[in-house]
């Protein structure tokens, strides 16, 4: 008797994973409307801010940061998971 699971339940399984991506991909490309939003984001949208309105303060969180290295106020473990996040948002 084999211990590899059947090859059925590795098809569904597989098929299952496609169709999970498939519409994950579809919602990322869908526009929502006004009423599609939670109340939170309807206030923040009501607000008119532009999302790209905040970047310029990057420069304010890189000298914090660096700050928090420096005085060695950050556990290894969250410095290890913010330079894994700069490494992948620099992938684009």
């Amino acid at each position: 008797m084999s211990a590899r699971p059947a090859a059925s339940h590795a098809q569904t399984s597989a098929a299952q994973l496609r169709s999970s991506i498939d519409n994950v991909r579809a919602a990322d490309t869908a526009e929502l409307t006004f009423d599609q939003l939670t109340e939170t984001e309807k206030n923040v949208a009501s607000l008119g801010v532009s999302p790209d309105s905040f970047k310029p303060i990057g420069f304010l969180n890189v000298a914090h940061y660096t700050n928090l290295l420096k005085q060695n106020a950050l556990s290894p473990e969250l410095t290890q998971k913010i330079e894994a996040y700069k490494h992948v948002a620099a992938l684009g």
